[in-house]
């Protein structure tokens, strides 16, 4: 099941876009649920970590669209975000919080369902990478969007992910046949990183949202700092 969020302070567009929805997710036979919320504030209160699919205005009242993309970029990187705004002025920001899509107002009912069905493309598609680890304790099951980067240490491979560590005997080259190439980047010899991770790149150190500093071999950096760049904009 997919669960749609819908945010914007003007009611008519909400009922506008949550049509589209239905009639989409109808049509495509998908199971769905809908959320709507008429301010950035009441989005925030929720468990927005449930959202797989957001339509986000920009221009809200005391907490803008932006604002509250960045909110939720610090805690989620997999929600996807369309924005709604009726101002080209702050697409430029958008690749700060890796803005899926922009619609612009008013709102196009086909431009909407042309996007979202792309959008949710994708969504399943991401939901349903995962990698076969095999370790000492058996087999386990790794969602990729789950991985931050994955490290070769005493002559082991480690892939750290939010969920945990785990050691598995298999090669990091084993390991990066299975991953997706759009996703992942192999930084330095010993280091492959989640793009949608990487919080700034500084020097020869891609830096992490959580504080890791990941090493990017010389070779690498200019063509890891494009692969970074087209993935906050958007890539898939």
């Amino acid at each position: 099941m997919l669960t749609i969020g819908i945010c914007d302070d003007e009611k008519e567009i909400r009922e506008k876009i949550k049509n589209v929805v239905e009639k989409t997710m109808f049509d495509n036979d998908r199971d769905y649920r809908i959320k709507t919320f008429s301010s950035g504030e009441e989005l925030l209160q929720e468990n927005v970590g449930e959202i797989d699919i957001l339509f986000l205005d920009i221009l809200m009242g005391d907490i803008n669209g932006m604002d509250t993309a960045r909110k939720i970029r610090e805690n989620d990187k997999n929600m996807e975000i369309i924005f709604i705004t009726s101002l080209v002025d702050y697409i430029s920001d958008g690749y700060e919080v890796r803005a899926y899509r922009y619609l612009l107002k008013p709102v196009d009912e086909d431009i909407v369902a042309k996007h979202l069905k792309s959008c949710i493309k994708d969504v399943e598609e991401s939901k349903g990478k995962y990698l076969v680890v095999k370790s000492d304790d058996g087999i386990k099951k790794i969602y990729q969007r789950d991985i931050l980067y994955i490290e070769v240490l005493n002559r082991k491979v480690i892939i750290h992910s939010e969920k945990g560590n785990s050691e598995t005997r298999q090669t990091l080259s084993e390991i990066k046949n299975e991953l997706d190439s759009n996703m992942f980047y192999h930084c330095q010899k010993s280091f492959i990183v989640n793009l949608d991770y990487i919080n700034k790149i500084k020097g020869y150190t891609a830096v992490l949202d959580n504080g890791k500093d990941i090493p990017i071999g010389r070779t690498k950096y200019k063509d890891l700092k494009e692969k970074f760049f087209w993935r906050l904009g958007g890539g898939n």
